[in-house]
């Protein structure tokens, strides 16, 4: 999975298979949207042009992930190289929120007019338990910054960072 793309020495093939799904995202975005204007310039009632304005957004949010996953896949590969200098215990904090990350993305599969309130307690909980990762790791990265006899990488920070907004996006 898109998780472990750093931890691979090769994962060059799944970057350049998340490179094309990017690149038809976008595409199909163009096409969907192109799709939607037309039709938009009928009369539309109310409850079609909302439909009509909450595919849109559909669209451009698959697309939102789409980057973020090429992101993701590119800072990651960086790390999955033997000369990267991130130590392997902060190559496992990133492992960790992804893993949380990724329980939210499932989760979400669910479709919202039939999720469950345990899904959604689900959801909350892990956003808080997301929220509590994410702030750990930037302590953590604050303290390598701050110590002499430590070399710091930003790259673990671009990761969260990465990770952070994508949360974002999916609410």
């Amino acid at each position: 999975g898109l998780g472990d793309v750093y931890k691979r020495q090769d994962s060059r093939d799944v970057r350049q298979k998340i490179a094309k799904l990017k690149a038809l995202s976008v595409y199909l975005d163009d096409e969907i949207e192109r799709a939607l204007q037309k039709m938009s310039r009928r009369h539309l009632n109310e409850r079609d042009a909302k439909k009509t304005v909450i595919f849109i957004r559909m669209s451009n949010l698959i697309v939102r992930l789409g980057d973020w996953a090429y992101d993701f896949a590119e800072t990651s590969g960086r790390i999955a190289r033997s000369d990267s200098s991130v130590p392997p215990k902060l190559k496992a904090d990133i492992h960790e929120t992804y893993r949380i990350f990724d329980r939210n993305m499932e989760v979400l599969r669910v479709p919202f007019p039939g999720m469950l309130p345990e899904t959604r307690d689900d959801i909350k909980q892990n956003d808080n338990l997301l929220r509590e990762n994410f702030n750990a790791n930037y302590l953590r990265q604050l303290g390598f910054i701050t110590r002499d006899d430590e070399v710091a990488d930003s790259i673990v920070i671009e990761l969260l960072s990465i990770l952070e907004n994508a949360n974002g996006l999916v609410h």
